[in-house]
């Protein structure tokens, strides 16, 4: 069986050859190419080459941060922020929300 087997197996109720798993090597995979990778941002269409790793190892599929499908909403007496930048040569992003009791 392959990945897709496995898992519609289970969907339809029968016992897959081994249980069906998915790696996440997207920390991985964007450190070793050098890629930036900004989870600040939702990403519109998936990364093939990211896809195209998990596949060609055999550890499944991943679609890193493809969170176009929702939207966020805050009470309008919260701020939310996000800065970027960079720390001794490294990129960094803090998130800070604000709400009236802190």
């Amino acid at each position: 069986m392959n990945h897709r087997e496995r898992i519609l197996s289970v969907y339809h109720g029968k016992t897959p050859d081994v249980v069906p798993f998915m790696l996440d090597l997207s920390h991985w995979f964007y450190e070793r190419t050098m890629k930036p990778w900004d989870l600040s941002v939702a990403y519109e269409v998936p990364e093939q080459d990211l896809i195209e790793y998990h596949k060609r190892v055999g550890v499944g599929f991943y679609v890193a941060n493809l969170a176009s499908f929702y939207t966020i909403e805050f009470a309008k007496d919260v701020e939310a922020t996000t800065l970027k930048q960079e720390r001794n040569g490294v990129p960094e992003i803090t998130w800070r929300i604000e709400t009236p009791i802190g």
